[in-house]
């Protein structure tokens, strides 16, 4: 029925494939990494050829195993609870929900004692229709709806993204839900994608980390095509300011701020430079005065760096900066007049592959994530809440959040978990989390605590 296949042939076939495979090999790691065939025909087919496997694997997972959600693999029961009566003074909780039947993210405001709800934001299905035109790349996470709200005490108006972790889209909402402007990163000649964490200062500004449209020069130097977001080789971070009314103010690089400050050496000078050098991960204003930083400040978190520093617009300098002993860190947040604390994921990234998942990457020996507090008048940073963190369940590779009360509370966000745990006086006493129809936990359940001084007036009438 088959024609045998002659011998010679079958014998060239081997020596043809034997000779192509190092020509091949050549060739792809010419265009990744020496750059001699970056760019040309050749180089394009050989990454297209390796890089084909990988995409088909990854639309396959994506179909398999929905993004926005993960195994319960720790068994959790869900929703938000504390085991022991603890005492949280002129505090509020700003949860994270998905919506069972629309999958669509929504966000309530709540007593985080009592489980009161007295406030709460949703897109109507109007709103979603004339949002979904509107072209919206989220690379990483494919969740939906309102991501990552900050809202204003004053008049109860949030600020959200429309996709989880970034998104192009920024969007105001009043406090009866309706929508005040969005800004579409599409249409700005200067930035794209908002991105990670961000802030309000006292004035409602908003300030972002986005991608810097403009070619950075540092793209001279890097011989690949590695940067998602851009044409270019080297994927600039920075940061924009948008007023209370939607205007954009500002958009900064924040790789000529670290250049213009004399920082530069760290992106270029201490190995081979990468295309995502920086990874800007937080931007956030001071709202009052400390000791080592003024009112409208700007505690800025580069993850690839793990360097955390504090910049001052006015004068385009930066007035502090530390490196480590966070690693790969998130969310550094002001606490007091002399304080801040920082998210350290701290686990050592592959080079070009820095969200490898395993627990081999973290470096410490419990292989967990650490809060990090930094004292400004004694110089010193030390670890909180080790003993709790220690016999935690959760952990996150990738992202990660928090809230410290300045004294006995503590709240972490576990992202690659979808679990945010609460902790007093060192001990373990609560979670948040939502599990969905098929048993698993969403990938949504951040809480935001917030302290204020006088219960919002707005509120009083919200219900």
């Amino acid at each position: 029925m088959f024609k045998k296949v002659p011998f010679w042939l079958l014998l060239f076939v081997i020596i043809l494939f034997v000779i192509l495979i190092p020509i091949y090999g050549f060739i792809l790691s010419s265009s990744f990494k020496t750059g001699l065939m970056y760019n040309t025909f050749l180089g394009n087919t050989s990454e297209a050829i390796a890089k084909f496997p990988r995409d088909v694997y990854y639309s396959f997972r994506a179909i398999i195993k929905p993004p926005d959600k993960v195994d319960n693999v720790q068994k959790v029961e869900g929703g938000f609870n504390f085991k022991k009566n603890i005492e949280l003074n002129n505090t509020l909780a700003l949860i994270e929900k998905t919506d069972k039947k629309t999958d669509f993210k929504y966000v309530e405001l709540i007593d985080p004692i009592s489980k009161k709800i007295f406030h709460n934001w949703k897109l109507k299905p109007n709103q979603l229709e004339k949002i979904l035109k509107i072209n919206d790349l989220s690379n990483l996470k494919t969740l939906k709806g309102i991501n990552s709200p900050k809202l204003n005490l004053i008049d109860g108006s949030i600020v959200f993204r429309f996709s989880n972790e970034e998104s192009n889209i920024l969007i105001k909402m009043d406090k009866d839900s309706n929508i005040e402007w969005i800004v579409n990163g599409n249409e700005s000649n200067e930035f794209s994608t908002f991105h990670h964490d961000w802030g309000l200062d006292a004035d409602g500004n908003i300030y972002s980390p986005v991608v810097i449209k403009k070619r950075n020069k540092l793209s001279n130097y890097i011989k690949s095509k590695a940067s998602i977001h851009l044409p270019h080789s080297y994927e600039d971070h920075g940061y924009v300011k948008i007023s209370n009314n939607g205007k954009i103010l500002d958009v900064i690089s924040i790789t000529d701020i670290l250049i213009r400050n004399n920082l530069g050496i760290y992106i270029y000078g201490v190995g081979p430079i990468e295309y995502d050098a920086l990874h800007i991960n937080d931007v956030e204003p001071a709202l009052f005065d400390g000791v080592g930083w003024k009112k409208d400040d700007l505690l800025i978190s580069s993850r690839h760096l793990s360097l955390i520093f504090i910049y001052r617009p006015s004068t385009d300098k930066i007035v502090w900066y530390k490196f480590g002993p966070w690693i790969n860190q998130h969310d550094p947040d002001f606490i007091d007049e002399k304080t801040i604390t920082v998210f350290g994921n701290d686990l050592i990234s592959h080079h070009f592959n820095r969200v490898d998942k395993k627990d081999f990457m973290f470096i410490n020996e419990n292989k967990k994530n650490n809060i990090w507090k930094y004292d400004f008048d004694q110089d010193r940073v030390t670890k909180i809440f080790e003993n709790a963190i220690n016999e935690s369940k959760f952990k996150t590779y990738t992202g990660g959040s928090h809230y410290f009360d300045g004294k006995n509370f503590l709240s972490n966000y576990y992202g690659n978990m979808g679990i945010t745990e609460f902790y007093y006086n060192d001990k373990i006493i609560g979670q948040f989390s939502q599990i969905s129809s098929d048993g698993k936990v969403y990938l949504t359940s951040d809480v935001q605590f917030i302290k204020y001084q006088n219960f919002p007036k707005w509120l009083k009438f919200s219900e």
